[in-house]
């Protein structure tokens, strides 16, 4: 209608799954079995991040599974393996083993789109499992932080002696974003517009404890716990190019009402 104020506009609501691993790096199921298990729990889209990888992406294996939207970027890390950094909407990987302040420019200067990855990890109860923090927030050009992490909650309430009732019941121990993490997001959006985001990191761990055989974190069982939804302008088509620009342009802040 002319003249209608663009707050006036029609929003769809689109709900989905960020931070996935799959066999291409350290999860334990293929793309294809990802996709079918998020379509059995009303997932719209899915974002894939292997380590260090696109190899999904180049065997085209992005697009829609069902009604499941799968879209594939990957994770970077520094030298020190500290400022994981999720990256979306480019076509090769970086080089290994520069530093945050080069793979963050660089992809912005790509067109890339990116997401600050568990930036606020703190563990030392378990010494095999060491943190992964972003610790560069000297940083800027990022479109992104994750303002909730489930694998970064679990690990930070893991000990000895809560191990195996954690493992059985991953879910228990979400309670909300840290104190930390949203003091650091509420000065970022002072500055400037920084969407936050909630990912689960999901790896669908095999583990063993004597006897037992379990997997820590099953995807769905993930896909049922932190999810992010998005507003989006565009109309609802069988498009996946233009859903996946939408999805991009929303998490970029370019849909706010």
């Amino acid at each position: 209608m002319q003249g209608e104020s663009s707050t006036a506009r029609d929003y769809r609501e689109i709900v989905g799954a960020i931070h996935i691993h799959s066999k291409y790096s350290d999860g334990t199921k293929s793309i294809e079995d990802i996709a079918r298990i998020a379509g059995e729990v009303g997932l719209d889209f899915l974002m894939v991040s292997d380590h260090m990888t696109l190899e999904p992406l180049h065997r085209g294996l992005e697009g829609f599974y069902g009604k499941t939207a799968v879209l594939i970027g990957y994770e970077v890390n520094d030298p020190d393996d500290k400022n994981h950094y999720l990256v979306f909407d480019v076509n090769e990987v970086l080089p290994s083993g520069i530093k945050a302040n080069e793979y963050v420019k660089l992809i912005k200067e790509k067109g890339g789109l990116g997401i600050i990855a568990h930036p606020d990890e703190i563990r030392t109860r378990l010494v095999k499992y060491p943190s992964y923090p972003w610790t560069d927030w000297h940083v800027d050009g990022y479109d992104g932080i994750e303002i909730w992490n489930h694998m970064s909650e679990w690990m930070e309430s893991l000990s000895r002696w809560n191990m195996l009732k954690m493992a059985v019941s991953p879910r228990r121990v979400l309670k909300s974003p840290t104190g930390r993490i949203l003091q650091i997001w509420d000065e970022v959006n002072q500055r400037r517009k920084v969407v936050g985001v909630g990912s689960i990191d999901v790896h669908a761990y095999p583990y063993r404890l004597g006897p037992l055989r379990i997997t820590i974190f099953p995807y769905k069982v993930q896909f049922k716990a932190i999810r992010t939804h998005l507003l989006l302008t565009e109309p609802a088509s069988g498009d996946f190019n233009a859903l996946k620009k939408a999805i991009y342009r929303s998490l970029r802040g370019k849909n706010n009402p």
